[in-house]
């Protein structure tokens, strides 16, 4: 049996106002998870990532026809191991463990849009406030733009442009544990206790969300610069440095701007982190030869 799934991890901008009726979007990275299908094995002591394989194939077997199948499993690896820690790995594990199972159970490769429709099912059963494009980010690559109203309407607004080489060159991700990640209970104390404050905070989500699809759409790096300073600024205080932007993403990572590397190691050499190139994937799930 060699059947072999790749797909790219992807980051959310703007996430956090999705709970509230904002949008996002969601950038596929070139950090990568695959998946093998290979014959179940059962090992006491599993982690929580073969755990919630098994969950998946679980879920499909009940879903489907496959229940007379031997059982199958997915072998997981990453291009690099902090790829684990991003907040989207998740859902790229899921999508790569869902399409294997779709093959190997059924002998035919999924189409894209059931792989995603499948794994966005699953990710809503063990992650309560998951961003819907995670899913379709790993699925479909490139950009991806998202409402919450957007499950309703079954659609993956995937946008006609890519991150143009002038902004996609200037991006880091920096894993950093200067900061807790707290700005969604931030909106939730906000909302319970300055209700006017808070919309006002989730209308500049929007609007700064909408300004960085304008900057790439343009490939105006000054406009994207000013976008991003100002939506990272609405959580943590932004550098010193003009030049400089950082987005936080979640899970002690961020999403740092910046044009001129000696800046950005300097930024991360401060005590702020690990500094990682960025790269964007033009393409999402892929099968492997």
């Amino acid at each position: 049996m060699n059947i072999q799934y790749s797909a790219p991890v992807g980051i959310s901008i703007g996430g956090l106002g999705v709970t509230y009726g904002k949008p996002c979007i969601t950038i596929a990275t070139g950090l990568t998870v695959k998946g093998k299908v290979v014959n179940f094995v059962d090992r006491p002591g599993q982690n929580e990532e073969e755990l919630m394989k098994e969950k998946i194939s679980a879920y499909l077997i009940r879903l489907t026809r496959f229940k007379n199948k031997k059982k199958l499993t997915v072998a997981i690896t990453v291009d690099n191991p902090e790829a684990k820690s991003l907040p989207g790995y998740l859902a790229a594990m899921v999508v790569v463990a869902v399409a294997g199972f779709l093959h190997g159970y059924g002998e035919n490769e999924a189409t894209p849009d059931v792989v995603n429709r499948t794994a966005y099912e699953i990710m809503k059963k063990c992650k309560k406030e998951m961003v819907g494009s995670e899913t379709s980010s790993s699925v479909f690559g490139g950009v991806i733009y998202y409402r919450r109203e957007f499950e309703f309407l079954k659609t993956v607004s995937q946008l006609n442009v890519r991150l143009p080489q002038a902004i996609a060159g200037a991006l880091w991700l920096v894993r950093t544990q200067r900061h807790p990640d707290c700005s969604s209970q931030t909106i939730r104390h906000g909302m319970m206790h300055n209700l006017q404050k808070t919309r006002l905070v989730l209308d500049n989500i929007e609007r700064q969300i909408k300004r960085i699809i304008i900057s790439m759409t343009k490939e105006d790096t000054i406009f994207f610069l000013k976008a991003m300073r100002n939506l990272g600024g609405i959580y943590w205080r932004q550098p010193l440095n003009k030049n400089l932007a950082t987005l936080s993403l979640g899970n002690g990572w961020e999403l740092l701007y910046s044009r001129d590397e000696p800046q950005a190691q300097a930024y991360t050499s401060s005590g702020c982190g690990t500094l990682f190139c960025f790269t964007q994937a033009k393409v999402g799930l892929q099968r492997q030869a």
